[in-house]
């Protein structure tokens, strides 16, 4: 189920971005597609690769949340994870939306 859910959050991702699917297409294929359940009971700490996944997950499922949306730089990154360019680190994304937060403050 892991690989699964990794291959169907990067698939969404690369097509996010490549604006094959929208925001709300995004959130409906990840939803249709990997089981909350799963996600849910992952056994995670902030150093696992399983923490990945589920901090993946949330991500992509707050595209259309309305008090707060995920960015596309947090997408950026995951993708960049996803994909073996980058190893997922949760403080380095934290600094980042931080970083990101203070030039873009008006989000």
């Amino acid at each position: 189920m892991r690989e699964s859910a990794l291959a169907i959050m990067k698939s969404i991702i690369h097509n996010y971005l490549n604006h094959s699917i929208n925001r709300d297409q995004a959130v409906e294929q990840l939803v249709y597609s990997v089981a909350t359940d799963y996600v849910v009971n992952v056994d995670v700490n902030s150093e696992s690769d399983s923490f990945k996944i589920v901090d993946c997950y949330y991500a992509i499922k707050h595209l259309t949340h309305d008090s707060y949306k995920t960015t596309d730089e947090e997408i950026r990154y995951f993708n960049e994870c996803l994909n073996g360019k980058r190893i997922y680190n949760v403080d380095e994304k934290n600094d980042m939306l931080r970083d990101y937060y203070a030039v873009h403050h008006d989000m």
